[in-house]
């Protein structure tokens, strides 16, 4: 793996998870709400960090996006592939359904609906719309995927990337049925473009969009 993957990889993991549960423990930082602005403060350096590492291959890679036709062809490929999303989980949740208490299924997307309606518009905006796509999709798509050159490796760290995704956002096991479709969705993207990035981002970013307005506009 390249010097530049592992690096994001660390930062993001030390950024996202070790420094903010280090000082979620610290009594002076879970009062009001410092210890969200903290995690937003982190999300906004290892955002920095990705650009920096990223920013030759980001602008050559849209380039080539703009070069395969990508602003005619995503629009209908996004609402075909989203709506298949929709269709995929609701399925999948009713069949899950039957072995597992409905409650336990969903309760990352429930944290993340209650941590939405105590926290300023803005700032749900940026970790949902503009951190999680930029970040998670250097992270688990370019990072994991595009350090390699090998056919074979970019299959296995594909699979790779989609496991991982999910069970980054699970709190459940059940919960694969939410965030298996729309991870595999994504890495199709990715793969689909010629493994680039860009296009993963744009999938990712728009699904939260749509999440992040539903949410604020449904009681």
């Amino acid at each position: 793996m390249k010097k530049q993957a592992l690096t994001l990889i660390i930062s993001y993991l030390l950024l996202n998870m070790g420094i903010p549960v280090a000082l979620s423990r610290l009594t002076w930082m879970n009062q009001g709400q410092r210890s969200l602005y903290l995690l937003v403060l982190c999300q906004l350096l290892t955002m920095i960090i990705a650009y920096l590492l990223y920013k030759d291959e980001l602008k050559k890679q849209w380039l080539d996006l703009k070069a395969q036709n990508f602003r005619q062809l995503f629009p209908k490929q996004f609402l075909k592939l989203y709506f298949a999303m929709l269709v995929i989980r609701i399925i999948s949740m009713q069949i899950i359904g039957l072995f597992v208490d409905p409650n336990l299924l969903g309760q990352n997307q429930e944290i993340i609906n209650q941590i939405a309606q105590s926290t300023p518009y803005i700032m749900t905006f940026f970790m949902t719309v503009l951190f999680a796509p930029f970040v998670e999709e250097l992270v688990f798509r370019q990072a994991l995927i595009g350090s390699f050159q090998s056919k074979k490796w970019i299959n296995i760290m594909t699979f790779v990337s989609v496991i991982l995704f999910t069970l980054a956002h699970m709190m459940h096991w059940a919960d694969f049925v939410i965030y298996l479709p729309m991870a595999a969705i994504i890495v199709y993207f990715y793969r689909h473009y010629q493994e680039n990035v860009i296009a993963s981002m744009a999938f990712h970013g728009l699904n939260n969009l749509i999440a992040a307005l539903l949410l604020s506009f449904l009681p």
